[in-house]
């Protein structure tokens, strides 16, 4: 049978004795000094209360799910591999070589002799002073910061000034969807503003049947004015409708003269509305005979278009000239 030991080591033999001993024990030694203490004390270790420490969880929550992103996640995804394994397969006598104590000598001769010739070495190495390596500073960086973003600045604005409207059209003609335009086809008409139309009409410039007008009929007749280099009454030369397609004219051939030894002006026109297209001067003399024929060059004349012209001769005097011309068609 279990004994039971009172407060003053005496056998307990019966439920009153226990009762007894119980009723005699000193409650306050075994509570410590009050529920007040024990309750300041809760209060220190527990913090504020329960409501602030769940606010600054949150907080701290809130920025550690802000930091953790997508890509972070996938970084830790990086370290899915056995780590135990790999370190288990790292060649350790290899990658430390043969012993430390080799490792301490090599140390030593990779260093030099001592700390003290180390010490030397970099004060040669900086140069004498702080001072002198400041100064080798500023002659390195220039001037200041200021001034260079002055010269900055300059160059910037030259450079935007430059960059003009017209210039910027010009580096979008660049552009993938303006070159084959800008280029055209092999067929491409003289009228177009493609590459290919441009050559095109040279090649019909030079190359182009040469035709005459009036052909096989008798050439125009023109008269001056009757006053010093006055022009004279319009006069056609070639009707509406007799040329069906553009053309210009090369040359104006003078067939005869009634006076000799003047000199003569002549100003063509195309269409309905007279628009000049070239003027041309000559001149007749007793001693050379006829008249040369005359270059002249005007622009692309609307097919269809009827083509007058004017004559003037230095003193006046209503003199007169026949004329015709030569033109090449542009299909």
């Amino acid at each position: 049978m279990t004994k039971i030991f009172g407060q003053d080591a005496e056998i307990i033999d019966d439920i009153a004795d226990v009762q007894e001993e119980v009723d005699n024990l000193d409650g306050n030694a075994m509570r410590g000094t009050d529920g007040a203490l024990l309750a300041a004390s809760y209060a220190t270790e527990r913090g504020t209360d329960g409501a602030a420490l769940a606010s600054v969880w949150t907080s701290d929550l809130a920025t550690a799910l802000a930091n953790y992103t997508a890509i972070r996640a996938g970084y830790l995804d990086q370290l899915d591999f056995a780590l135990q394994e790999a370190i288990a397969a790292i060649p350790t006598t290899a990658m430390r070589g043969t012993d430390n104590a080799l490792l301490a000598a090599n140390y030593a001769v990779e260093r030099g002799t001592d700390n003290a010739l180390l010490a030397a070495n970099y004060i040669t190495e900086r140069g004498t002073d702080d001072a002198l390596l400041a100064a080798n500073y500023v002659t390195e960086r220039g001037t200041d910061g200021a001034a260079l973003a002055a010269s900055w600045t300059a160059i910037l604005a030259t450079a935007l000034s430059n960059y003009t409207a017209i210039r910027a059209g010009f580096i979008d003609e660049l552009d993938a969807a303006n070159i084959p335009a800008d280029i055209g086809e092999n067929d491409d008409n003289h009228d177009g503003a493609s590459l290919f139309g441009r050559l095109r009409e040279l090649i019909e410039h030079e190359h182009t049947q040469q035709k005459v007008y009036p052909t096989l009929a008798d050439d125009v007749t023109l008269t001056t004015g009757a006053g010093d280099w006055a022009l004279g009454t319009i006069a056609e030369i070639i009707p509406a409708n007799t040329i069906t397609a553009e053309f210009d004219i090369h040359e104006v051939l003078i067939e005869d003269v009634n006076t000799q030894d003047k000199t003569y002006e002549l100003v063509l026109y195309y269409g309905s509305g007279d628009t000049e297209c070239a003027r041309v001067r000559f001149a007749a003399t007793s001693n050379k005979g006829g008249v040369p024929a005359q270059f002249t060059m005007t622009p692309l004349i609307p097919a269809n278009s009827k083509i007058r012209g004017q004559l003037a001769i230095e003193g006046g005097g209503s003199k007169i000239a026949k004329v015709s011309l030569r033109y090449h068609e542009y299909d």
